[in-house]
Formats: C-alpha cells, sequence, structure tokens
C-alpha cells in the first residue's frame, strides 16, 4: 500500500469546534496554507456504481472528482480517490486544456467529453476516465489547513453547500443546498498510528465515516445515506 496514509474523519457541530481548537493547540499545529474555496465536480457511472460501493462496505472503493480552487484561475486537476478501509491516497492528473474560467460557460456534458478524450490522449495507460462516467453533483466549501512538525494534517471543511448538475448546463446553473455541519480530517503515516492514538484519547472525538459525496446525493433526493 505504497503512499498510503490514514485517514480518519469527524463530523462536528458548533459545540465541538472546542474539541478541534484544543487538539491543534495541544499538537502545536500551525497553518500549512491560507485558508480557500475548494470546489469538487463528481463523475460516477450511470447505475452509481461508487455510491453503492460506499453503501455496501465495500472497503476497496474509489471516487472520481474535478477538483480546483476560487481563487485560482489554473486548470483543474482530475482526482482518484484511492480507499482501502481507514488509509487512502489519490492519483492527480492536471486537465491543461481547461482553466477554471471554462467551468463557468460550458455544459457539464461538454465538460465531460473534453475529460475524456484528454486523459485518452495524454494518460492512455492510466484507463482512469471513460465513457461511463457521468457529472452528478458539485460539493463547495472553505478548508482550513494545519499541520504539524512531525507530518501530522489537519483540514477544517465548513460552509458545505451542494448543487445540482445538468449534462446540457454549466456548473453553476442550479441553486446550492447548504449542510450545516464542520467536517474535521486527520491525515498521517502508518508509522504515526500508536502516536496519534495516544493524542485522540485526550478529546472528545469520535471518528466517524463520512462522504460528502454521498451526503450531498442524499440532501439532493437521490440516495439514502446516514
Amino acid at each position: 500500500m505504497k503512499d498510503f496514509r490514514y485517514e480518519i474523519k469527524f463530523v462536528l457541530n458548533e459545540n465541538m469546534l472546542f474539541e478541534y481548537l484544543q487538539l491543534a493547540k495541544t499538537i502545536s499545529a500551525y497553518n500549512k496554507y491560507p485558508n480557500r474555496i475548494v470546489q469538487s465536480l463528481y463523475f460516477d457511472t450511470i447505475n452509481f456504481d461508487n455510491i453503492k460501493d460506499n453503501l455496501s462496505g465495500i472497503s476497496n472503493r474509489n471516487k472520481l472528482r474535478l477538483r480546483w480552487y476560487s481563487e485560482s484561475s489554473d486548470s483543474p486537476v482530475l482526482e482518484i480517490k484511492n480507499r482501502e478501509g481507514r488509509v487512502g491516497n489519490k492519483n492527480k492528473f492536471i486537465i491543461e486544456d481547461i482553466t477554471t474560467k471554462d467551468l463557468e460557460f460550458i455544459s457539464c456534458g461538454e465538460l465531460k467529453n473534453k475529460l475524456f478524450y484528454y486523459m485518452n490522449a495524454k494518460f492512455p495507460k492510466e484507463n482512469v476516465f471513460n465513457k461511463l462516467y457521468l457529472p452528478v453533483i458539485k460539493v463547495n466549501y472553505n478548508r482550513e489547513y494545519l499541520e504539524t512538525n512531525s507530518g501530522i494534517r489537519l483540514t477544517l471543511d465548513k460552509n458545505i453547500c451542494f448543487k445540482n448538475i445538468s449534462l446540457n448546463r454549466p456548473i453553476e446553473h442550479f441553486k446550492e443546498t447548504e449542510y450545516k455541519t464542520y467536517i474535521l480530517e486527520i491525515k498521517f503515516s502508518f508509522e504515526m498510528k500508536k502516536q496519534v492514538s495516544e493524542i485522540l484519547r485526550q478529546f472528545r472525538l469520535t471518528p466517524q465515516r463520512h462522504s460528502k459525496y454521498l451526503t450531498g446525493m442524499s440532501k439532493l433526493g437521490y440516495s439514502s445515506y446516514i
């Protein structure tokens, strides 16, 4: 499982943010990067195979998404997120034929075709994007990045919003649906498992399975997810 790391999530409300702040203080975490707005367009098959794999509890699964940042005019990045239980990694592909400005105007169907032809031309051996994949939901949120000198990473996501997608419309066509919850994620290497476990015992934080993709699909009425 080369390049995999532990990824543990916590679902927080306003009252639990104090625990997060105390955790960050205890481990001397600092702002690694400026806070920014993360935007993701998730893809799935017409049969929603990714949703089915997650709900069925299949430990080895992946997610396909296009990611970009509101503050940047750079090209978006196609990410394939692989997960095995509580560990995961990402494969990233910069889509040089598209800019974030293009995403405001082209239809989702046209975007899907551009991604398909680009990936097959530039990365034919990867076989990660095929005609079966369709854009199904957009998710955006504010992310705070913290890190320690020892390599523990914390991200806190807030102001999470979901948006419906139509192949005939640009990404921003539909209204947003808000999700008033905070998602804390802790990421660390295999070697740090014991150290991080001992740290977390000091706080009232309970790990939970959570997927923004599945939550968004549930909020928009496509699936049931608890």
